[in-house]
């Protein structure tokens, strides 16, 4: 158990600028801003000071005690995270007699932990054999543990060098708490370091009781969702053990590689960390507090089953897997035949023949694809991307907004409509049938699903290169993290495979890249603002959205993501949202 002596604490205010400090650590010389710690200052030299409940990110706690140094001329043994260093203050981490306190209180932590595997003589050798048991309900040790070879406890346990507990074991037996939409808790891993609590920005979680009842937990009776949790993913992303823990990639283990990308679910733009393993994005994290879009559900709707992963043609009643260039060059085949017998769209207030529907989530290069297929392909005049009132207002500043500026409204009577090229996007509202639908989308539509001719799979937000632009104008360029799922393929690929089947001519773009070029030739970012780079827009600092009855309709492209993502349908229908 952790506890934190409120006597000792100093509050700490990390300057960025100011006078320099100088001190010593362990001999070394090291200059740290006024107001820093003495831990930031061995950090910023390359000297480990063991801490299970410090995180850069967080208020300093001085709980764990495992931070303890000794300063000449200071009585005691002060906590580095907590204390300021001085000018010519002259500090030692690695005496005898500190490794000897942390040895003991590393011990007492343990006593409520389970520790058999992290003190056995044995330890790292015995994976491969407890490979194919160690999904066990509850970790009763670290190769049973979600969070093997990423917890915080076996990297302090390398360097104090505890060999043997001598103290007796305290098991919680407690019972692995699961009515998190996201998340399971098991509080026998918890070591009350306090991180969860104070990554917590809304106060749903603290500390409860005292002494050896001391627990982390919401309010009495309450569960998250009731004590008014936005699923941020903080208290989990700050835990150092395995006591919280993601449900979706529990037993994943540890990324092999990681990629930046931006969040696609908002045009907030928030920077995103995806963790990769055997090529497949298994996590995303916030480099900030985002909202439970980016941090959970990112993972779960790019790894659904549901997921479209061939082109698709219907025949006899029945949609059916089919090659890229025989759905190509049916689609092409219909496209030509409604593009030359009727008009196409036009007039303000009539349909035209073919209609071009696309998801604002769709990349920059995406939509400049979709504009120029439009225009030079088929001879429609509008590329259209519906505003959804559902959504929030970031939308209506973002790619929707500047797309619909640039070649986009929305028809008043679509019964003249024959041809929905629907692109991330279902049938608008009171459309139910139409004599030839091509969908495009990582998912079937709901309607559109039903009826469609051809079927297209787009990839999905970690598999291509591109650029998007967020609320405020700035252009945000992503990577590549992963290859495409199946035969998916992106969105501009796509419709340029399908304009020159078309015979149009200019769309033998190589890479998203190819198309870049042309964007900044030829058009600027946002209709007519400066295009920026990414190096001129900087990343989304995270942003926590608050949870209300739109998230029952919130989509991306096509699909509600309470209708695949069942964390979200539990929230939805817990607080009542769940209602057209």
């Amino acid at each position: 158990m952790i506890m934190s002596n409120v006597t000792e604490k100093t509050a700490i205010v990390d300057k960025k600028t100011g006078p320099l400090v100088e001190f010593s650590i362990n001999g070394k010389r090291v200059e740290v801003r006024q107001g820093e710690t003495v831990l930031k200052g061995a950090k910023k030299a390359g000297i480990y000071i063991p801490a299970l409940c410090y995180h850069p990110d967080l208020e300093p706690f001085g709980g764990c005690r495992l931070c303890i140094v000794e300063i000449g001329g200071a009585r005691g043994c002060p906590t580095a995270c907590t204390t300021p260093a001085l000018e010519g203050m002259e500090v030692q981490t690695d005496t005898q007699r500190l490794k000897e306190l942390r040895r003991n209180i590393l011990e007492m932590i343990l006593t409520e932990h389970p520790h058999a595997c992290l003190v056995c003589a044995e330890r790292g050798k015995c994976g491969e054999a407890h490979e194919c048991s160690r999904k066990a309900g509850i970790a009763t040790g670290c190769n049973f543990c979600p969070k093997n070879g990423r917890c915080g406890i076996q990297t302090v346990m390398e360097h104090v060098e505890l060999k043997e507990i001598t103290l007796p074991l305290a098991y919680k037996g407690l019972s692995v708490q699961r009515d998190n939409p996201f998340f399971d808790r098991d509080y026998n891993l918890c070591i009350l370091c306090g991180r969860c609590v104070r990554a917590c920005q809304r106060g749903v979680i603290k500390f409860m009781q005292r002494g050896g009842l001391a627990e982390i937990a919401t309010a009495p009776g309450r569960s998250h969702i009731e004590a008014g949790c936005v699923f941020c993913g903080a208290c989990v992303d700050h835990c150092p053990t395995g006591s919280l823990i993601e449900r979706k990639r529990r037993w994943e283990g540890k990324p092999e590689t990681q990629a930046k990308t931006i969040c696609p679910f908002c045009a907030v733009g928030c920077e995103i960390t995806a963790g990769i393993k055997n090529g497949r994005v298994i996590e995303t994290l916030t480099n900030a507090q985002g909202c439970l879009r980016g941090r959970f559900c990112a993972t779960e709707l790019y790894d659904s089953h549901k997921r479209i992963t061939v082109p698709m043609i219907r025949k006899h009643g029945r949609l059916m897997p089919v090659s890229w260039d025989e759905a190509i060059s049916e689609a092409a085949k219909a496209l030509k035949k409604y593009s030359r017998s009727r008009s196409p769209l036009g007039a303000k207030d009539k349909g035209g023949a073919v209609a071009l529907i696309y998801s604002a989530n769709c990349s920059n290069e995406d939509m400049y694809v979709f504009w120029k297929f439009a225009d030079t392909a088929i001879g429609a005049s509008v590329a259209y991307s519906p505003i959804s009132a559902q959504q929030e207002p970031f939308w209506r500043k973002s790619n929707e907004e500047n797309a619909s500026k640039r070649q986009g409204y929305v028809p008043e009577n679509w019964k003249q409509t024959k041809f929905f090229y629907l692109i991330g996007e279902d049938l608008p509202d009171g459309v139910d049938d139409a004599e030839f639908v091509i969908v495009q989308d990582m998912f079937l539509p709901e309607r559109a699903g039903k009826i469609a001719q051809v079927v297209l799979p787009s990839a999905g937000y970690f598999e291509f290169q591109g650029s998007t632009t967020d609320f405020e104008g700035r252009v945000k360029a992503f990577e590549k993290a992963v290859e495409p799922r199946g035969g998916s393929k992106p969105d501009w690929w796509i419709s340029a495979q399908l304009a020159s089947k078309l015979g149009a001519e200019g769309f033998d773009y190589a890479s998203a890249k190819d198309i870049n070029k042309e964007m900044e030739t030829n058009i600027t970012a946002g209709g007519g603002g400066e295009r920026r780079g990414e190096a001129d827009g900087r990343p989304g600092e995270g942003e926590i959205l608050p949870l209300g009855p739109e998230l029952w309709n919130f989509a991306y492209r096509s699909v509600r993501l309470a209708s695949q993502i069942k964390g979200v349908e539990k929230i939805c229908k817990v607080k009542g949202w769940n209602r057209p």
